[in-house]
């Protein structure tokens, strides 16, 4: 099963690392410290769950046990724990005007607003267990 869900506003990155870090808090994910190495680690984890939802030829999203799962769903949690990070490190930080103008903070910006990304987002920054 695939979740949809209409994009009502457009967030920045900044938008949504605050969003993302300030569930993080208040599901105490943060009330211990997170060294950078652990952030990595669990990075790799949710890239590692991508990979393995690829190669057993799931679908990109779908729903098991009320859960949302799929290649898009584990890639999402590698986005939503980077963005984490980054509220964590430096709230106020911004991508420089020629980071801006990149592709690579084009695309991020439209996947996270976009129609097909956004139900993973919506439902997994409630989630207990995720930032």
């Amino acid at each position: 099963m695939t979740m949809t869900t209409e994009a009502t506003e457009v967030k920045g990155l900044n938008e949504w690392a605050k969003d993302i870090h300030d569930n993080a808090i208040r599901h105490g994910w943060w009330d211990e410290p997170r060294s950078f190495g652990d952030v990595l680690a669990l990075c790799h984890a949710e890239l590692s769950e991508a990979l393995e939802e690829y190669r057993d030829r799931r679908p990109m999203e779908y729903e098991e046990g009320g859960k949302p799962e799929g290649i898009a769903v584990e890639m999402m949690d590698t986005v939503i724990r980077i963005l984490d990070w980054f509220a964590s490190e430096d709230p106020s930080w911004k991508p420089s005007p020629s980071q801006r103008g990149s592709g690579h903070v084009q695309n991020v910006t439209h996947t996270m607003t976009g129609t097909s990304m956004l139900p993973s987002i919506s439902v997994m920054k409630d989630c207990v267990s995720c930032p």
